[in-house]
Parts: structure tokens; C-alpha cells; sequence
């Protein structure tokens, strides 16, 4: 009989004893509470922050004039807010596919529960310290940084995962992997508001997210089905590399597009007030 896409035989269904789970709960309570210290600030001064509130002696003229980019009417007419859309839905779809299937992957490549769980414990760790690493990529590189970041720890954690029957590769694939993945949670925000600006920051990103979720459950279906049809995990990694590396480029031309795009509207709107 044809297995369906949520249909294993009992012998392939991975089940991780309790322990696993526990030492792998451990392990990222031990190697993330440094980093929780070191990184942690008691109030916003010590970071130059002033509190909330404080600016309210500005202007409204003022605090308009810094608004700048695209309205949600102008962004949907453009090819640049819809090959943003179609790399945010790739890279969706990458961090939803593969994910929740490593558990069962590396049981089925012969690696004990125990083992399974430890990477998968290894990969929320390293999930942790990448959202600082990347975090501050983009602070200083933008867009353009981010995505050629995202990308190389990407191709590193997928090639990795190919080859992870070797222990070591494992361990390789759960840091590359975890440190490219953030990049589903503080991607979106951060380039919608760098390409298409904060003047409708809000209605942009809204529409954006709608996208980013769909695709993101989707993600284990997609997997799941490739397993159905090939009998192979591999086959789904290989395709959700490409994928995750065409979304970069995606995200990528959707960036250089921004600055001709708003001045494209700056120069309409200019002729609008002057008429």
C-alpha cells in the first residue's frame, strides 16, 4: 500500500527517550545562561537608551520628516515587493521543511535517539547565539550582509546534513544550521523596514507576515511529501538548498531595486504637489 505524507511504518517512526530530551534541556540552560549574563542590560542607559517618553518635546513636523519609504498601495504595484514576497515565502518554507524533520532523519541514517536529541538540543543553542551574531550582521551590514551571511551558513549546514552520518558532520549542521535559520525571525521585520522604509512599516509587514506563516506550515508538508515520493530525505535537502539560496537572491535584487523604486514615487509625488 502507498504511504501517505503523514504515514511511516512503526520500524521508521523516531521515538527519543525522556533522557534525551533532559540532557539536551540541560546542556542549553548550561551553555546559554553566560551568554544571557554577558549580553543581559539592567536598564536602557547602559546601552545609551533613553526612556520612553523622553522625546516628546519633538515636533510632529519633525517626527514626520523621518518618516520616508513606500505606502502599501505604491509597494504592491512593484516588482521589488513581490520578489521580497516570493524569497520570504522560500525561506519559509526551508525553515518549516526541514527542522521538524532532523529527529527522524538521523534515526533513519542509523544514529541512536540520544544522539538525535543532543543535535537537536545543539541546534536551539546554537539558534540562540545566532540570533546575536545576526542581529548584529545586519545592524552593520544591512540587508545585503545578512543575506550573504544567511546564506553561506546555510549552504555550510545543508551540505553538512548530507553528509551527517559522520557524528561530526552532525554537529556541524546543528551550529551552521541554527545560526542561518534565525533569519526567519528577525529577517522579515527588519528587511521590510530596510527596503521598503517605516513610512507604512506597519501595513507592509502585516501583509508580509501573512505570507511568512503560510508558507512556514507548509514547510513540513512539503518535506514530508518528497519523502513519500523518493524514499529519501536527501533529495528534500538538496531541493530546500536551493530553494533557501534562491530566496536570498530573491531578497537580494528586491534590495538593489529599493533606492530607483522610492525615487521613482518621491519624483511622483513632487509633480502631484506641484500641480
Amino acid at each position: 500500500m502507498e504511504m501517505g505524507i503523514f504515514e511511516k511504518p512503526a520500524t521508521q517512526i523516531p521515538i527519543i527517550k525522556p533522557t534525551a530530551y533532559v540532557i539536551a534541556g540541560i546542556l542549553l540552560i548550561v551553555l546559554t545562561l553566560p551568554f544571557v549574563l554577558l549580553f543581559a542590560k539592567k536598564s536602557p542607559s547602559e546601552k545609551g537608551l533613553a526612556p520612553l517618553g523622553a522625546d516628546k518635546m519633538e515636533s510632529t513636523e519633525k517626527i514626520e520628516t523621518e518618516k520616508s519609504g513606500l505606502m502599501m498601495g505604491e509597494a504592491k504595484k512593484t516588482a521589488m515587493f513581490w520578489i521580497f514576497v516570493l524569497g520570504i515565502v522560500c525561506f519559509a518554507l526551508v525553515a518549516g521543511g526541514v527542522q521538524m524533520h532532523i529527529p527522524a532523519y538521523l534515526i533513519d541514517i542509523g544514529h541512536p535517539a540520544l544522539f538525535a536529541g543532543t543535535i537537536f538540543g545543539l541546534l536551539s543553542l546554537a539558534n540562540t547565539v545566532g540570533k546575536l551574531i545576526l542581529g548584529a550582521v545586519l545592524d552593520k551590514f544591512g540587508t545585503t550582509g545578512g543575506a550573504i551571511y544567511v546564506g553561506i551558513c546555510m549552504t555550510i549546514a545543508m551540505l553538512s546534513l548530507l553528509l551527517a552520518k559522520g557524528p561530526a558532520f552532525a554537529y556541524l549542521f546543528a551550529i551552521a544550521f541554527g545560526f542561518s535559520v534565525v533569519i526567519s525571525t528577525l529577517g522579515p521585520p527588519f528587511m521590510t523596514n530596510d527596503i521598503f522604509g517605516n513610512k507604512d512599516f506597519g501595513a507592509i509587514f502585516g501583509v508580509v507576515q501573512v505570507f511568512f506563516v503560510a508558507a512556514g506550515s507548509l514547510g513540513v508538508i512539503v518535506s514530508g511529501l518528497i519523502y513519500d515520493l523518493t524514499e529519501s530525505y536527501r533529495v528534500a535537502w538538496i531541493f530546500f538548498l536551493g530553494l533557501f539560496i534562491f530566496s536570498m537572491i530573491c531578497v537580494l535584487v528586491a534590495n538593489s531595486m529599493k533606492g530607483k523604486t522610492k525615487d521613482k514615487f518621491t519624483m511622483e509625488s513632487n509633480k502631484e504637489i506641484i500641480s
